[in-house]
This record gives structure tokens, sequence and C-alpha cells, in this order.
């Protein structure tokens, strides 16, 4: 993985903005972008990655909350929805979806539905 440019990284939290997403917090390291995405009344982790060896955007969803938030923990944490595009638009559709998806399991294994 590779870290996305920073202009990669305000047009994808442009095209999030809305959609149920409150907020979105995105901080640029040396593989990858993480930080915390509000949908609806939750937050969940965000990574938001670039491929090394095909040009795709990546993104990983995390719906349980962790220590702490670096590249390498937010990968191989079992506990998220991977994504991938080769458009930022798309992505951005993708990622409102699996967060749809995450909601909904948190619901579940919160006892509020």
């Amino acid at each position: 993985m590779r870290a996305p440019e920073i202009s990669e990284i305000e047009e994808l939290r442009n095209l999030l903005r809305g959609n149920a997403i409150k907020r979105i917090v995105l901080k640029k390291d040396s593989e990858c972008s993480v930080g915390y995405i509000e949908y609806r009344d939750r937050v969940f982790e965000i990574l938001f990655s670039r491929g090394d060896f095909a040009d795709v955007y990546i993104a990983k969803i995390l719906y349980r909350p962790s220590e702490y938030i670096s590249c390498e923990y937010l990968v191989y944490n079992p506990y998220g929805l991977f994504v991938f595009s080769k458009d930022l638009r798309e992505l951005a559709e993708k990622i409102v979806a699996k967060l749809e998806h995450a909601y909904r399991y948190s619901e579940r294994i919160s006892g509020e539905v």
C-alpha cells in the first residue's frame, strides 16, 4: 500500500460529505490515511490507501473500536469491510454502502434492534 495524495484525501472527504455522514477525519501516514468517520450516530474507523501493484484505491471500514489507529493495525484487524475501486466517486459510493452494512451489524451486536 502507499499513501494517497493530499488532493485525493480532500476529494474523498468532499465526496463523502452528506450521505448520513456527519464528520470524517483523516490523518496521512506513511502508507495510508487513517481516521474516523461518523455515520448516523456511530463512529467507525477508516483506512484509505492506494494499491502498490494495481492502480486502485483501497478503503477499509472497521466497526469495532481499537485501542490505537495505524495503517498496519487496521489492515490486519479482522473486524472490517474492504472496498476497492479505480475511481474516487465509485469508492465513496461503496464506502457509504459498507457503512450501512456496518451500521446494521453494530446495531445487532449492541442489542438495539
